[in-house]
């Protein structure tokens, strides 16, 4: 008996984005100068971007095939502009919105008829549909250059209309210009929903990886890692409770490997909470994490690979090897997919754990991080739609723990790795008890566990409990192997690793659905 179904309940803006594998698969990188809050900073990650390493025999868009009907395939930023564009040198040239015919030759005639060659390309490989890596600004001359306001409506309804005969889903439109205008944003937004309804765009507060981190004037790092008080989480708050009014999607943006859970989850957090004080139905995107923002009822913005060739900056977090947690969590949105944030309350413990990593000379594209012990902090359970579960650490470390009730029923619990230098990257011991009754709908539990317990309003003698790899097509019964006492149903962890790590050939955390019937 398979428990998951072939396809989604309903299609939410998941996408795998070329961006990483774009720089993980360079042979040779140049750490540069940061030309801006965000910028990666490694040259040639833009020029590795063309039809062969996309469409190729070995090309990117061919694989995830156990997943790629559920997901959009995002090209990321270097598709609009000529080999050898840079920011640095040369920003005003991005936001064309025009295939760059040196790129991808096969993609000619009008800019709408080489956008649909693009997706028809994407859609002949099974995936969803295209999305595209958008500037925050027309692209111009100069960098001195502007447009009137009625230049400007008709700049982005011109592309707009491109997007809509090019059947386009998805706009991440991130760094340029007016990045950091949340009306420019806005207008944008509005124009499209007047010109193609059906078009996506997701926003983001433009920022640098870290939360609640400054440097001194010798370069040393000052804050505790909170998405805090400070001058740049104030500006970073009012950006984003801007965005939460109007976004389709909003992204939590950049972060840095291997510390990454804490900042996200702490980003999340604040993202969810303004788009449920707004009333709006904007979806949040927590980008790669895939256990964490399927967990949190999010949109994934994937950028993991099994390409990458080994790297410094992927040598702890090793997400070339985690691949499989991508396939579970997107497998499980087909039953609970990510729901808008005005839908569920999010609520926090007041404990808060903080995670560290000493980054070498190298180790990672943000160089002000060089040689630097950097510490970033969240709050130590996060529940949506639900009251927080329990956890109690075995250990002198607890995990970082994040559920949510989905608005059909389903509940998913996340149990997430910390990160110390000493022991790097690890699940501590946790038993773990959730306040849902999972007696009536399916259960999605990722991550590491001493033991989950869950309410049930069963009876053993009357009811069968059914496991499986969210990466398996067959499902194993489970009853005898777990007990049922007072209404509370136990799982022991390593049942749940057995299970939850059946179809896996990676290094991959467990991932498992739980159905009771």
């Amino acid at each position: 008996m398979n428990l998951i179904p072939d396809t989604a309940r309903e299609t939410v803006p998941n996408y795998w984005c070329t961006w990483a594998t774009q720089a993980f698969t360079i042979t040779q990188k140049t750490f540069g100068e940061i030309a801006f809050q965000g910028d990666q900073g490694q040259f040639g990650t833009r020029d590795n971007l063309n039809s062969k390493t996309l469409f190729g025999p070995e090309g990117w868009a061919r694989d995830w095939q156990e997943i790629r009907r559920d997901l959009l395939f995002l090209i990321d930023d270097g598709w609009d502009v000529p080999y050898l564009t840079t920011p640095q040198k040369q920003s005003s040239r991005f936001g064309s919105l025009i295939v760059d015919p040196v790129r991808f030759p096969e993609c000619t005639g009008t800019p709408a008829e080489r956008l649909k060659r693009l997706n028809d390309k994407v859609r002949e490989l099974g995936w969803r549909g295209l999305g595209i890596w958008v500037a925050c600004q027309p692209a111009r001359p100069s960098e001195s250059d502007t447009l009137s306001q009625k230049e400007m409506e008709h700049y982005w309804t011109e592309r707009l209309e491109w997007s809509r005969e090019a059947g386009v889903l998805l706009w991440k439109v991130d760094w340029g210009k007016y990045a950091a205008d949340p009306e420019f944003r806005r207008e944008m937004t509005l124009l499209a929903r007047r010109i193609y309804p059906e078009l996506l765009l997701e926003h983001a507060c433009n920022c640098g990886p870290l939360n609640g981190i400054e440097f001194d004037s010798a370069g040393n790092p000052v804050g505790d890692g909170s998405f805090g008080n400070d001058e740049e989480s104030r500006r970073r708050k009012a950006i984003i409770e801007a965005l939460a009014a109007f976004s389709g999607v909003c992204r939590t943006y950049d972060t840095v490997s291997p510390l990454f859970t804490a900042t996200t989850i702490e980003r999340a957090v604040f993202h969810l909470q303004s788009g449920f004080r707004r009333g709006f139905p904007m979806y949040v995107c927590t980008e790669d994490p895939p256990y964490l923002g399927t967990a949190l009822g999010c949109t994934l913005g994937i950028m993991r690979s099994r390409r990458w060739i080994p790297n410094p900056g992927d040598a702890v977090a090793d997400r070339t090897g985690r691949c499989t947690e991508t396939i579970r969590a997107i497998r499980m949105q087909r039953i609970a997919p990510a729901f808008p944030a005005d839908t569920g309350r999010i609520v926090t413990s007041r404990e808060r754990l903080t995670d560290r990593w000493h980054f070498e000379k190298e180790t990672t594209w943000y160089r002000p991080l060089w040689g630097r012990t950097i510490p970033q902090s969240a709050p130590a359970v996060t529940a949506r739609n639900m009251e927080m579960p329990d956890v109690r650490g075995l250990e002198t470390e607890k995990p970082f723990v994040v559920s949510s009730l989905h608005p059909n029923g389903s509940c998913l619990i996340a149990a997430l790795p910390r990160l110390t230098p000493d022991r790097g990257l690890r699940t501590p011991a946790a038993e773990v008890s959730v306040p849902v009754d999972c007696a009536k709908h399916p259960f999605g539990i990722f991550g590491e566990f001493s033991a989950l317990r869950l309410r049930c309003s069963g009876e053993k003698k009357s009811i069968r409990i059914y496991a499986q790899d969210l990466a398996a097509e067959e499902a194993e019964e489970i009853t005898a192997s777990v007990t049922l006492s007072d209404g509370v149903l136990t799982l022991d962890g390593e049942l749940l690793h057995r299970i939850g790590t059946t179809a896996q050939k990676d290094h991959s955390d467990p991932g498992v659905l739980l159905t009771i019937l």
